[in-house]
């Protein structure tokens, strides 16, 4: 149970970090006004900082569940969808990464 609980942890972590931290940062600098997480990881996808908003929404409502105190016959059913978005998390930061370069380079 341990082992469930601290990669969910990390996932709601990473995630979290990347929706409120560095896409507001790019809403930031690219003038955006402050609008609702959604509108953060609409404009995400949309200058290319990820591939797809409508995962990343998932990624969020998943992130949600893990943050509520969840009883433990879901565990396995959220452990379950960390473990089919995980890619998808992990593949936005490299894309995070090289859309942050360009804006750099720019």
């Amino acid at each position: 149970m341990e082992s469930f609980e601290a990669l969910t942890s990390r996932f709601a972590r990473l995630s979290d970090l990347i929706i409120q931290k560095i896409f507001r940062f790019f809403d930031t600098i690219n003038l955006e006004p402050v609008g609702t997480v959604r509108d953060r990881i609409n404009r995400a996808e949309k200058v290319g900082a990820i591939d797809s908003a409508d995962e990343f929404i998932e990624i969020r409502i998943l992130r949600n569940e893990i943050a509520d105190e969840y009883k433990s016959e879901t565990i396995y059913e959220i452990f379950k969808q960390v473990m089919q978005l995980t890619p998808a998390l992990l593949k936005s930061v490299d894309t995070i990464f090289a859309y942050s370069r360009d804006i750099v380079e720019d």
